[in-house]
């Protein structure tokens, strides 16, 4: 079985190889391996469609789940396509990997094979791309409402079930919250201003506070004016520090790292960045308020494009305000004081990133 789709070398296989049969190996890694049985037969005697879709999404789940560190949820698929019928017997095998990942989603690719007549054909039977969201631990959508000095979860039905967070600025207590960030344990980083310049991270008892770091001024680890927050994949947390013109970045247990930034409207130069966002490439998207544009740079801190410039035209922005990234890499921007949100489109392909204004 060494030489068939489903086996065991199959995983780390490069993409784009040849087999005898004219067809292209699947891409991705093998993800999971089962047998079709009688009891999913449909009316023609040929396996459910639905029983493969359901296997596809348990599959895409798994990628999906592994990424996002926590629960994800099925919100779309798209680019669905039924290539051949599976049969009694068959053994189907998926296999997946990630396509786009935005803020809050992402999207799986994924390919379904059968190894079938003891493995004397193998045949690709379905294909396509599966969106997933990811939730916090229990699946609300968390709101901030920074002059009540709490947070809220509400269901994606909009019912509220929790609400924490009492005004003060002692340990645990909260004084102008401005952004969260959810970890996939859902635990909570809160950052704060104006009463206090600080940030926390709470456990799911969110009368525990497990890192506080606390101090107004510019040094490494202080604040002055601490706004959007961001995760990136291996859990550094980023924050805009907006007029320390700066985004600093910490390590999940609040030890700094590293700052980059300084005021100016040069490359690289940040005046008031009230938001960051971090994608799975490691870049990150800083929204200038100042500068009415969003700098996109790399893992190291180098820029690669500078979207904006203040106006009132597609494209342009007056004072920016906040950020959203979806599983397609578009960007969303709340542009302030030009009263809209703006979708700019990520373009392909693109040889570093690049994004191009939508007027939708």
């Amino acid at each position: 079985m060494d030489d068939l789709p489903c086996g065991p070398a199959a995983i780390g296989w490069p993409a784009q190889k040849e087999i005898a049969m004219s067809e292209i190996m699947p891409e991705g890694h093998a993800v999971l391996r089962t047998v079709a049985m009688p009891a999913d037969v449909n009316s023609a005697g040929d396996i459910f469609g639905g029983w493969v879709l359901s296997q596809m999404d348990i599959a895409g789940g798994i990628i999906a789940g592994e990424r996002a560190s926590g629960r994800v949820a099925t919100v779309a698929v798209e680019a669905m396509k039924f290539i051949r019928p599976v049969k009694i017997g068959d053994i189907l095998c998926i296999y997946g990997e990630g396509a786009r990942v935005g803020t809050t989603s992402v999207a799986v690719r994924l390919d379904a094979w059968v190894v079938r007549g003891q493995g004397k054909t193998n045949e690709k039977v379905t294909e396509g791309i599966f969106t997933f969201v990811a939730l916090d631990h229990e699946g609300n959508i968390v709101v901030v409402e920074p002059h009540y000095s709490r947070i809220n979860h509400f269901t994606p039905e909009g019912k509220l079930v929790s609400q924490w967070g009492t005004h003060g600025r002692e340990r645990g207590e909260l004084s102008f919250p401005r952004a969260v960030a959810i970890a996939p344990d859902g635990s909570a980083f809160v950052s704060e201003f104006q009463i206090v310049e600080r940030l926390q991270k709470f456990g799911l008892a969110r009368e525990s506070v497990q890192v506080e770091i606390r101090g107004a001024g510019h040094g490494p680890g202080e604040f002055n004016r601490a706004e959007g927050l961001s995760l990136d994949a291996t859990g550094k947390l980023y924050v805009a520090d907006s007029c320390n013109h700066r985004v600093q970045v910490f390590d999940g247990d609040g030890t700094f790292l590293r700052e980059h930034g300084g005021p100016g409207a040069a490359s690289g130069e940040f005046s008031y960045p009230y938001d960051v966002r971090v994608d799975e490439q490691g870049r990150q998207y800083v929204c200038e308020f100042g500068n009415s544009r969003v700098t996109v740079l790399d893992a190291d801190d180098q820029v690669l494009e500078i979207i904006g410039g203040a106006g009132s035209k597609p494209g342009q922005f007056n004072n920016p305000w906040s950020l959203a990234l979806d599983s397609r890499g578009n960007l969303y921007v709340a542009d302030s004081q030009n009263h809209r949100v703006q979708k700019l489109i990520r373009r392909e392909p693109a040889p570093e990133f690049q994004l191009s204004s939508s007027p939708n």
